[in-house]
C-alpha cells in the first residue's frame, strides 16, 4: 500500500504551473488542478496518513473545469460539498470482467 505524507502530498496537490494546460507529441494535457481522493490509513508505527485513490484533473480551458476551479478557488472547502453531490453518482467497476451486453431489440 502506497502511503503520500510530507513534500509528496503537498507536491501533488500543488496546481501545475504551466500557464493553460501544455500537452505533449501523445495528446496528455498536464492539468491546470488537481483533485486528490485519499483514504486515511493509520501507519504500522501509529501515525496517521493516507493513501491516494485517484487524481481528477481539471482544464482551465474547459469552460465546465473553469466554473469549478474558480468556485474551488475562491473556498477550497467547497470541495467538501461537491464531494457530498458526487456521492449518488459514483460507481465501483471491476475492469477484470468483460462487460456482458444484450440488445433489447434482437430476438
Amino acid at each position: 500500500m502506497a502511503l503520500l505524507q510530507g513534500e509528496q502530498a503537498v507536491q501533488n496537490n500543488a496546481p501545475a504551473q504551466n500557464g493553460g494546460g501544455s500537452s505533449n507529441s501523445r495528446g496528455f494535457k498536464k492539468s491546470d488542478r488537481l483533485i486528490n481522493f485519499n483514504i486515511p490509513v493509520e501507519n504500522e508505527d501509529g501515525t496517521k496518513g493516507h493513501m491516494q485513490l485517484a487524481v481528477g484533473g481539471l482544464h482551465l480551458d474547459n469552460p465546465a473545469h473553469q466554473k469549478l476551479i474558480a468556485w474551488l478557488d475562491k473556498n477550497p472547502d467547497n470541495l467538501s460539498k461537491m464531494l457530498h453531490a458526487m456521492a449518488d453518482s459514483c460507481t465501483y467497476v471491476d475492469l477484470t470482467k468483460p462487460k456482458e451486453r444484450t440488445f433489447g431489440f434482437m430476438d
